[in-house]
């Protein structure tokens, strides 16, 4: 469903309750429209980046790895979108697969129109 940059934020906002555990994958689209700023600073959603961010490199990819995997919401985007609707996601470090495919209760891709 195509939507205007300025809409994008609201609409995604609209799908998580306040409250909800939200794993923020690194998005440029994510960010540019704001979304990231509004999940992770607002105090409405917790934040699992916010709390990596505040690990020390030695703990934060093992908690990364089991926290991100089973959050309630994961927000990110993927890298192409074909006519027919299957989309192709790539990864340097795999870490937002698993709750892409399979662990996240549910999943919200923000697709910019470039895709």
């Amino acid at each position: 469903m195509w939507k205007p940059a300025s809409k994008l934020k609201e609409k995604a906002l609209e799908l998580i309750p306040p409250g909800s555990e939200v794993y923020l994958v690194t998005s440029a689209t994510v960010e540019q429209i704001g979304l990231a700023k509004e999940i992770d600073e607002s105090g409405k959603y917790d934040s699992i980046r916010k709390k990596f961010m505040a690990l020390p490199l030695s703990e934060m990819m093992l908690q990364m790895r089991r926290t991100a995997a089973s959050a309630d919401y994961v927000v990110g985007s993927v890298h192409a979108v074909t006519q027919d609707g299957h989309v192709l996601v790539a990864s340097m470090s795999g870490s937002q697969m698993a709750p892409y495919v399979s662990s996240a209760g549910h999943v919200i891709w923000v697709v910019g129109a470039q895709k």
